[in-house]
């Protein structure tokens, strides 16, 4: 209707009519394109900006600026940043309207620039804004993007607080567009963390508000976070489910696509594996980083966690020039960092190339008794295999034998039978007959799990272990 209004004015002058309907057209913009179609919504609400601007009407081109964004890395590549800088030179400091814009701010620094200090200080502001004004729509506000700047910044015990408190206050206030990315905030740190009972208990809610609003961001976003649960869990039945619902959304999603072809190579389908990561990536292919950056993220990450032909040679290439790709980037929030040093940890484990590993080894050591909150994977399974390339043995049985504690503590039944075979494999490749017995029991814990969760190449892979064991 809006895009219908603009084709009657027939190509005249920008006035104030057209500015209402350039704001409008932005708004449906937002709640209906997919993740890669942010671009026109920003443009359309410069211009809206642009005009009121323009004629002096600052009340309406704030309204426009401080509009709530979806928190998508793709508005890094757009004007919004720029948008909300040159609305904050209009509105007077210490305004709920500076509240808003600061809230904004800081989330753009924090979490496109990877500047948390810059991020820290425009929070700061905004909730001393909120306080003084008595504004619970400005704390809230500010609450979800701090708790989300600080996820992906591996400030877990910040995010929990921040991110709760928001939650909170958007229910109190009936706010989903405040409650979901808080929720999905609180979701990341306690995957992360292992605190899964508590993740669920935030999931369902957030899909819920995310079917009510019926916008697509978080229709797909939603849909990832309960996606992710379930791969841990071995809940195919309804990953599967909420890989249609994010896809029924937004077909070229990154974030379901790759989790598909996770989902697709554990149970040992690698034909429909590869016609995701075929997806995936010539979605990638279309813009090189600094494009966007979760697609080329996802791609490296999901490749070497393949477990059959999905992940051949020529996808291992392509996975870690990804990597590399969002690794040289000026400008890089830490988790990613993390996560595509991962993926490159997880190459070298697949090509057997020990002093790679005993490099990002070092660098990922500090993330120990962590998990992956984008893909299914524990990171002292990574360590462990990584430790194992390197020969360093002793570090790599700690960490594995850390990591079963970690996933058993989670409810990550997967990933635990996965570290179960890297640890019995570790043993008897290591530890001779000393190791025997543990690596039999692992073995038995593996084949297990694999075989009730319906995971045939894990299964596969134990029971040929277990023959050459035999012989």
């Amino acid at each position: 209707h809006f895009e219908r209004a603009l084709a009657a004015r027939e190509n005249a002058a920008t006035d104030d009519q057209a500015a209402e309907v350039l704001f409008g057209l932005g708004r449906a913009q937002l709640a209906t394109h997919g993740h890669d179609q942010l671009g026109p919504a920003v443009a359309s609400l410069r211009r809206a900006f642009d005009h009121y601007v323009e004629t002096g009407d600052i009340d309406r081109a704030i309204a426009v600026a401080s509009h709530p964004l979806p928190l998508s890395f793709r508005f890094g590549y757009t004007d919004a940043a720029e948008l909300i800088a040159r609305a904050l030179t209009l509105v007077s400091p210490g305004s709920c309207e500076a509240g808003r814009l600061l809230a904004q701010q800081g989330w753009f620094y924090g979490f496109i620039e990877g500047d948390y200090d810059r991020a820290q200080h425009a929070f700061r502001q905004a909730i001393s804004i909120a306080e003084s004004e008595r504004d619970t729509a400005v704390e809230r506000r500010t609450l979800a993007n701090a708790a989300f700047v600080d996820a992906f910044h591996l400030r877990w015990g910040d995010c929990l607080e921040k991110g709760t408190r928001a939650i909170e206050l958007a229910r109190e206030d009936d706010d989903p567009s405040t409650e979901i990315p808080a929720s999905r905030a609180v979701v990341f740190t306690l995957t992360a963390t292992g605190q899964r009972e508590r993740a669920r208990s935030l999931v369902s809610p957030a899909l819920a508000r995310a079917e009510q609003l019926r916008e697509r961001w978080w229709l797909t976003s939603t849909s990832f976070n309960n996606e992710v649960l379930c791969l841990y869990e071995g809940d195919w039945q309804t990953a599967r489910e909420m890989s249609e619902l994010g896809l029924a959304a937004d077909p070229r999603d990154p974030r379901h696509l790759a989790l598909r072809a996770v989902l697709e190579s554990r149970l040992g389908d690698d034909g429909a594996a590869d016609a995701y990561f075929d997806r995936l990536r010539d979605l990638a292919l279309e813009s090189a980083p600094p494009g966007p950056i979760v697609d080329h993220l996802l791609l490296a990450l999901a490749v070497p966690l393949a477990a059959g032909a999905a992940s051949g040679d020529e996808r291992l290439d392509g996975a870690r020039a990804a990597a590399e790709g969002v690794l040289s980037l000026p400008k890089l929030n830490p988790l990613l960092g993390i996560y595509a040093t991962t993926a490159l940890g997880l190459i070298a484990v697949r090509r057997g190339e020990s002093d790679n590993a005993s490099r990002l080894y070092e660098t990922l050591a500090a993330q120990q008794g962590t998990a992956s909150y984008f893909v299914p994977l524990a990171t002292d399974r990574v360590l462990g295999l990584l430790a194992a390339t390197a020969g360093r043995i002793d570090a790599a049985l700690g960490h594995f034998a850390d990591g079963l504690a970690f996933c058993d503590r989670a409810g990550y039944r997967t990933e635990h039978a996965w570290i179960a075979a890297d640890y019995a494999d570790a043993l008897l490749e290591h530890t001779g007959t000393d190791g025997r017995a543990r690596a039999l029991q692992l073995q038995d814990e593996a084949l297990e799990l694999a075989r009730e969760l319906g995971m045939r190449p894990l299964a596969e892979r134990v029971l040929a272990r277990r023959e050459l064991l035999e012989a």
